[in-house]
């Protein structure tokens, strides 16, 4: 558990080709360096069909230790009904 502070994500499916579909997963996440590493860790390690697309990272201040991050993940999957991927 991270412990970070998750704002309201964006999440869009997307087709990938016949029997592929993916979500993209926007999130932005507020917390320490370490903190948002793990929680990337942990996503990755228990999704392994999650990828890490984007990950944007900003200080308000340059001794603040809180950072205002932004991930972009992929989550790629085959879906059961072909018509969850249209």
């Amino acid at each position: 558990n991270a412990k970070l502070e998750l704002q309201q994500g964006e999440y869009r499916l997307e087709a990938r080709g016949p029997g592929l579909a993916a979500y993209r997963v926007t999130l932005p996440i507020r917390g320490a360096y370490a903190q948002i590493r793990e929680f990337i860790g942990a996503v990755l390690e228990e999704m392994p069909v999650a990828s890490v697309d984007a990950l944007r990272f900003e200080r308000k201040k340059a001794l603040e230790a809180q950072l205002d991050a932004q991930v972009r993940l992929t989550i790629h999957f085959r879906p059961q009904d072909e018509t969850e991927a249209q």
